[in-house]
Order: structure tokens, then sequence, then C-alpha cells
């Protein structure tokens, strides 16, 4: 047991010892004891809970700063012409520790827009429904009160704020649709006369093959990302779990079976929200987990009751501001597309 473990868990008894002493003449003492002790406990940082209380994925990615990560073999299935599928299921010590929902899409065939509604903010799948879309993702970041935290467009508008210095990358949704590099550039000259884009961080994979993510390693999350593969077509994938902090899944994402040239980081957590639906396909991924090691063992069990895999509350709840959302093309614009190619 670690030193700071076994000094809590110290703590917790003398607490339970002190309120004993003051409570086991009272009626209704026994109670307040087991009250206090489970208020104490979980209100304990999950860095000093002994790994066998949680859940052996968390364990893991909290345990080491570089597991060893294998892959299965993955396998594309065609959900319709120019759009695939596939699960990358990944273990570390033979244990399934994160899966990545992904999709395929080639860009002559569905096209990508960014979507802003401040006011009326909807889950993955209303956009989806709304806008008649394939797909539809969470993208960048935004403030409490839903005002975009990065630069965006769509349709030709500009959100967020005017002025902005950015060291990682935008996604421009327009034709054709890619991730640009903004380190040491300006953005003003960069997206000039986009209709659609975000600029977002951090860019997890940069086209000469460098991860450009920092951040603590101890703060894990669910993620969504955007990425290009060395065929042109674009990636949208989002974990199921929370495994990875930024670095890791950078580093991750380098190595994959998925050959990528380049990929690009949305907002991540609970935002993090995929909606699919292609034929009779359909697919939804809701973010429930971030955590650092300074969070309480309290928190901990919230994400969990509120989350597929161990709880009861299966209905997501995270409304969002700023989504990408790809759609099928008319075919004179697919034609049209194919022509410039």
């Amino acid at each position: 047991m670690k030193p700071e473990t076994l000094m809590n868990l110290t703590v917790v008894v003398m607490v339970i010892v002190i309120m004993y002493r003051r409570a086991w003449r009272t009626k209704g003492g026994l109670a307040l004891i087991v009250i206090t002790a489970v208020t104490a406990f979980t209100c304990l940082p999950i860095s000093t809970i002994p790994s066998f209380l949680l859940p052996r994925w968390l364990a893991i990615a909290l345990r080491h700063d570089n597991p060893t990560l294998r892959t299965n073999d993955i396998q594309w299935t065609s959900r319709g012409e120019g759009i695939e599928t596939a699960d990358l299921e990944i273990f570390s010590e033979d244990y399934l520790v994160e899966r990545i929902s992904l999709v395929r899409i080639d860009s002559a065939l569905y096209q990508f827009s960014v979507h802003y509604s401040k006011d009326s903010p909807l889950l993955a799948e209303e956009w989806r429904e709304k806008l008649g879309a394939a797909v539809v993702v969470n993208g960048s970041y935004y403030h409490p009160n839903l005002d975009a935290e990065t630069p965006l467009w769509t349709a030709g508008m500009q959100y967020g704020p005017q002025t902005y210095s950015a060291q990682h990358g935008a996604f421009i949704a327009d034709d054709p649709p890619r991730i640009v590099d903004l380190l040491d550039r300006d953005i003003k000259t960069e997206l000039r006369g986009v209709n659609d884009a975000m600029v977002s961080y951090p860019l997890l994979l940069d086209t000469s093959g460098k991860v450009r993510a920092q951040g603590r390693s101890e703060w894990v999350a669910n993620r969504t990302f955007v990425a290009t593969e060395h065929s042109g077509r674009i990636i949208l994938g989002t974990t199921e779990r929370g495994f990875f902090a930024l670095k890791a899944f950078g580093n991750f994402l380098k190595k994959s079976p998925l050959q990528l040239t380049n990929a690009l980081n949305f907002d991540g957590g609970p935002v993090a929200s995929q909606s699919i639906r292609v034929g009779n396909f359909r697919r939804e991924v809701y973010g429930q987990w971030e955590l650092q090691h300074h969070h309480t063992l309290a928190r901990l069990i919230h994400q969990m009751l509120s989350s597929y895999e161990y709880g009861p509350i299966t209905r997501p709840s995270w409304k969002l501001p700023i989504v990408l959302a790809v759609q099928k093309r008319s075919e004179d614009s697919a034609n049209k597309v194919e022509s410039e190619r």
C-alpha cells in the first residue's frame, strides 16, 4: 500500500473513532458513524485509492505513464458507398482498456459542415436528426456560457474570438476537407474565405509525424478526433472509455494501424459524442469520463453510475452547441467534386 494511501485511510479511521466517542450514547449514533465513514472515504482523491477498488482500465491508465498496448485487427465495414465504420479495440495486460468507434468517409460522396447554436444546444443524435446528417460528432471547445472558445465558421459566419493565437490546428470542412497546421501562422491568412471550419487543439499528430499534444499524464478522458489517413479519406473517432491522456493518445494514434497522416483533437470528456445513422446501421457514443489524480472517489462513483458500462443512467444529457456534421452529397455535387480531383 502506498504511504499516502495509508495516511488517508488512517485519517478516515481517526475521524470515525472521534465521531464514535461523541455519538455512541446518542440515538442514531451508529447511523452517524456510517454516514461519516462513507463521506470521508468518498472524499479521498482517487490517486490514494487502492487499484483493486478502481475499474481495471482506469487503474492501468493511472498507474502507467506508458503502458504496453496492442490492438485488434481492424475490420472496416461498409455502411453504404463512401462510408465505413469500425471498432478499434485496445488491450493492456490482456485486458480491454479502450474501444474507439470509428467512421471513415470518402469526401467525394459526403460533405462536411460546422454548426453552432449557443441558444439551442442539442444532443449529437438530435443534431443529426435536425440536419438530416449521416454522422455528427462534437466539435471544438466552448465556455460555460456556450460561447465558442476558439474561432469557428459556419455558413461563412465567424463566431468565437476575433483575435486568437493558435499553435495547433483547424479543420476546414470546405472542399477538400482537411486539417491545417496553424503553428506560427496567421489564422486570418490561413482561413480567409472559408465557409465552414473550426480551430481546435491539440494537434495530436502533424504531417511530419510529430506528436504535438502535451498535458498531464494523469488527466484521462473520453476523446473525439478528426484525422486524415494515407489515402486522403477522413476518419472521425470517439473513445468509449476515458483511458487516454492527450499526449498518450497522440502517441497511440501515431503507432496505430489506422495509418494516419495527421490528427486533430476536439473537445472531450462528457462532451465527446458521436451519432451515426446510415441505412439500418445506427450507433451513439456519449462520453462520461474525465478524471485527474486529485479528483475524489465521489466523482468517480458519479461517472460510473452515469456510464453505459457500469451504471443505470443511460440517457445522455450533455447538449452540444458546436458540432461537425457529415451529409450525403447530391449526385451533381458528387460529380463536380469527382471531376475536380
